[in-house]
Formats: structure tokens, C-alpha cells, sequence
């Protein structure tokens, strides 16, 4: 069947799709948001953090395919112990959330931040915490969607 679109968790198979994503969304931010990103944290630490987190039970990884090519994924996962231990009850973290350009507005992202959330539900998790440049409106209108409101802000002062 042509144009399939599936939803499902994350598998060891997908790691390779998963770190194409992850530079494609890292080569976007570098270029839109923060010119200081680091491209070869992709393929080193990135990749044996989401080797991790693949298999990890307080991680979250899905993906979704078209026709069996994974376009889309989305990586969260539970705050250790003793992390934002002066909030109240357990939290999450959404890490990593990209769509292929071309796929977008189907309806997928949507679908990928409720498994997530479900997730979340079936781990006690009380609050998700996500980190969004100030420039990318998109994203921001998008995770407005979700009930995501301003709680933080993360400033940076360059020294070199």
C-alpha cells in the first residue's frame, strides 16, 4: 500500500535514520538559530546517547515512516534523580523533535507528541520541559498547541 504513514517506538534498526534526522535538525538550528553548533556531536556523542536511550526504559523514541523511510522522529526521556529536585513530583524532557520538511502538516507531529505524552502518563511524569530557540516561531506556535507556555529562560553570554 502506497503512502503508509506509521507511527511506532523506536527500534535499534532506526539509528541510522534517527542520526540523519538529528543532523538534519542540528545542520537547521546551526543555520537558522545558533551558529556555534557543534556538527560532530551527531555522529559521536549524539549518536551513543541515542544508542542509549534506544533501549534505556526512562527514554522515549519514536519514529514515523512513509511507505517503510523513517521522515520523523521524537526523543524525550525522564529526569534523573536529584535533577529539578525543588519541582514537585516526577518530570520529563522533550530533547529531540524533527519532521522532514516536505512531511509536515499531516498530522504526524501531532500524533508523535501525544504517544509521548502517554508515555509520560504510564511513567507518573507531572510536567515536560522542552528547550526552543526564541527564534523559531513555528516551533513555538506548535508546542502552544500542546499547552506549553513560557517557564524559563536560558541565557547565554559568549566568551570567546
Amino acid at each position: 500500500m502506497e503512502n503508509q504513514i506509521t507511527i511506532r517506538r523506536a527500534e535499534g534498526r532506526d539509528l541510522d535514520d534517527i542520526l540523519r534526522l538529528t543532523a538534519q535538525l542540528c545542520q537547521e538550528e546551526k543555520e537558522n538559530y545558533d551558529k556555534d553548533w557543534d556538527m560532530e556531536w551527531v555522529y559521536g556523542q549524539g549518536k551513543e546517547i541515542i544508542k542509549n536511550d534506544l533501549t534505556y526504559e526512562n527514554s522515549f523514541i519514536a519514529v514515523a515512516e512513509l511507505d517503510g523511510n523513517v521522515f520523523a522522529f521524537l526523543r524525550g526521556s525522564l529526569y534523573w534523580d536529584g535533577w529539578m529536585s525543588w519541582k514537585k513530583g516526577k518530570g520529563a524532557e522533550l530533547w529531540d523533535f524533527i519532521i522532514e520538511e516536505g512531511l509536515r502538516n499531516r498530522g504526524v507531529g501531532s500524533k508523535l507528541m501525544n504517544m509521548f505524552f502517554e508515555w509520560c502518563k504510564q511513567k507518573d511524569v507531572s510536567y515536560v520541559l522542552l528547550n526552543v530557540s526564541v527564534e523559531n516561531a513555528r516551533g513555538i506556535e506548535f508546542y502552544k498547541k500542546f499547552g506549553f507556555g513560557k517557564h524559563q529562560i536560558i541565557m547565554e553570554k559568549k566568551l570567546k
